[in-house]
Parts: structure tokens; sequence; C-alpha cells
């Protein structure tokens, strides 16, 4: 026979409330979003390095340095690198020097890296890959008035548009 003593303690399981399926796909989703596209940005960013590496290296006296690539690739610029390609570097086009020496003035690179960081942390907001996108245009502006701020005309810049 099993005594029972009415002073001793009862426990009772009490079973914890389950999260909702929806709940944990969607903070799986999220993540593997921020995963993925934060992926993009350093995939990216090592391409850039690695072209940068393997190219031939030109100080200048404020800083940068020109790279010039064998790679056919359009003028850019990354932190202090003003990349070219070779035809490039040959034709020696103030105007590009002058429009990639304002990005790398105006220190666009971290610009870029910073909303693509803000990028990953929103990349289910439509309104963040708007801003992205509008950011990347006006970098361009101000790089084209740097260009401009040197004597250059809209018309080479035009010019070089319809060149490309």
């Amino acid at each position: 026979m099993v005594v029972i003593d009415q002073f001793s303690p009862v426990v009772a399981e009490v079973a914890e409330p389950q999260t909702p399926l929806w709940q944990t796909l969607a903070i799986v989703v999220f993540f593997v979003g921020l995963i993925v596209t934060l992926g993009h940005t350093v995939v990216g960013i090592l391409k850039v390095c690695r072209l940068i590496s393997h190219s031939e290296h030109h100080r200048q006296a404020d800083g940068a340095v020109i790279c010039v690539t064998e790679s056919d690739v359009s003028p850019f610029s990354w932190m202090n690198y003003i990349v070219l390609s070779r035809n490039d570097y040959e034709a020696q086009d103030a105007f590009i020097l002058a429009h990639e020496r304002g990005h790398v003035r105006l220190h666009h690179s971290v610009d870029v890296l910073l909303v693509d960081i803000f990028t990953a942390l929103q990349w289910f907001n439509p309104a963040m890959w708007m801003l992205r996108q509008d950011l990347r245009s006006i970098h361009e502006y101000e790089a084209d008035a740097a260009g401009l701020s040197q004597g250059f005309t809209m018309l080479h810049d035009q010019y070089l548009l319809f060149q490309t």
C-alpha cells in the first residue's frame, strides 16, 4: 500500500509553449537572406581585391594608386585604388582620371560598403534597394562634378558615354 503524505508538494509538469512554425521560418528566411546578401558583397570585394593585386601599380602624388589590368574592365575605383584597363591607361584620358579621383577623394567606397551592410540587414525592404541605387547615382553626379570643376565640359563626358 502506498501512503501519500498530504503535505508533500506535488510537482506538475508545465509544457513549454511551442513557437509557431511561421515565426521559426521567418527567422530562418531572414538569416538566409542576410547571409546570401553579405556573401554577395564579400565575393565582390574579394574579386576587386584580386584584380587589384594582380595589376600593375602606379603610385600617384595625391596618394591614389592607378592599377592597370589586362582585363577589359570599365574604369572604377575602390578605396585609394583606381582600376583602368590597359587601353584606358594608354589613352591617358584626363576626365576619366579626374572622375575616378573624385570617387577616391570623396570616399565613395566607404559609403558603398556601409550601404551594402545596411542592405544586407534590410534585404527584404525594397526601399533599401532603391536607396542603394540612389546613393550610387549621387556618387556618379559628385564624381562628374569633380571632373567638371577641373575645367572639363559635359560634352566630353557625354562623348565618353557614347564611345563605350
